[in-house]
């Protein structure tokens, strides 16, 4: 997509039929024929459906089982909410806008979900006691780590120091912690917890020790949701007072976001999604998706960012995302309303079941998307 409105088709081929990342043939079969592993794959995928309860939540938001599919394919031919011939808005979405939302929903929406059914998938794996019951017989939490970190973070502690080069929520969770003051040691906090997390996940489901197991991934699940918060926070504070006819990037990224975060939010907290989807997206995305919900508001964020912030509050409690983790920018902390405090560090999960000593890179060194 960097190369312009000329990489289009290219683009729009690679997403239907992938091209480095294989899914592992079977061993015993010499004659298996390599099959790429693509997004479009992943966004329309049925496997989708083991990350209970976030799948059938974003299902019922968009009404539409294959929403991402849609938002990206959208995008790539100029139609839409982004499309340049766009009559509901004047001169429509630009390239670049198009570039922020399919990156933002392959990244963010499509991957992360994908990651949550394998969660679900690795709990699956435990009870039945065989964690390589996988294509290519791949180890479930292996599989897991992968989709958290990526294959381009290196064998440093916390990843790169260039922040640009992972792709995923543990690089996403970096970006955002030098923003919301919610970095140690130059890394995100969440991120720390993340390591010990997958950590302490890899030596119980080893052990098939499936109710401790069980609550890792619980809180696995939950603290991946820190870094979507953050960023759309932070979005919250460069869209305020922009018109929804803005060709600014920051506004198709605000709503990409938006859109990542916004189902799971509706699971928690329906009052809350609905000031966050009434300040971060336009009447136009809101009519496609949630027609019932009409508004008055001439600009983007009319309410503010702390609003925007604050909507995420009650959510972050259920949740028991600790307000240090998330940190806050000015005039939008979004533990305003109340410190939550807490961490997985209190769960008590003990880690001596395996090798502290082992890279947490190893645990994402499988190539998925190449």
């Amino acid at each position: 997509l960097n190369y312009g409105e000329k990489a289009y088709p290219m683009a729009k081929y690679l997403y239907l039929h992938g091209k480095n990342s294989y899914i592992p043939a079977d061993e015993n079969d010499a004659d298996a024929e390599k099959v790429h592993r693509t997004l479009h794959s992943l966004a329309e995928s049925d496997f989708r459906k083991k990350a209970i309860p976030y799948y059938e939540a974003f299902v019922e938001y968009f009404n539409d089982n294959f929403y991402s599919d849609r938002i990206i394919l959208d995008s790539l031919g100029r139609k839409g909410r982004w499309g340049d011939n766009n009559a509901d808005f004047v001169g429509g979405g630009t390239f670049d806008q198009r570039y922020e939302v399919i990156s933002t929903i392959l990244q963010y929406q499509v991957v992360h979900l994908y990651l949550l059914a394998e969660i679900e998938d690795a709990v699956e794996d435990c009870i039945k006691q065989d964690v390589t019951d996988n294509d290519g017989n791949l180890h479930s939490w292996d599989e897991v780590a992968a989709l958290v970190i990526g294959s381009l973070e290196g064998a440093g502690q916390g990843g790169s120091k260039d922040f640009r080069d992972g792709q995923f929520i543990w690089s996403l969770a970096n970006k955002m912690s030098v923003d919301f003051g919610s970095a140690e040691d130059g890394f995100a906090l969440v991120n720390s917890e993340i390591e010990d997390l997958l950590y302490a996940g890899k030596g119980m489901i080893q052990s098939y020790d499936c109710a401790d197991f069980t609550k890792v991934v619980t809180r696995l699940r939950n603290i991946m949701l820190i870094p979507l918060i953050q960023s759309v926070i932070k979005y919250a504070t460069k869209m305020e007072g922009l018109s929804y006819e803005s060709n600014a990037d920051a506004v198709a990224k605000g709503e990409a976001f938006t859109l990542c975060a916004l189902p799971i939010i509706y699971h928690y907290d329906k009052d809350g999604a609905k000031v966050i989807e009434m300040n971060m997206l336009s009447p136009l995305t809101r009519s496609r998706f949630n027609p019932k919900l009409k508004g008055t508001q001439m600009t983007y964020v009319e309410e503010g960012p702390q609003a925007v912030a604050d909507a995420f509050w009650k959510t972050m409690r259920a949740l028991e995302l600790p307000s240090r983790f998330v940190g806050s920018l000015d005039g939008a902390d979004p533990s305003k309303l109340g410190e939550i405090a807490g961490s997985a560090s209190n769960m008590k999960l003990s880690l001596a079941t395996f090798s502290t000593s082992v890279a947490i890179s190893v645990l994402g060194s499988y190539l998925f998307f190449g």
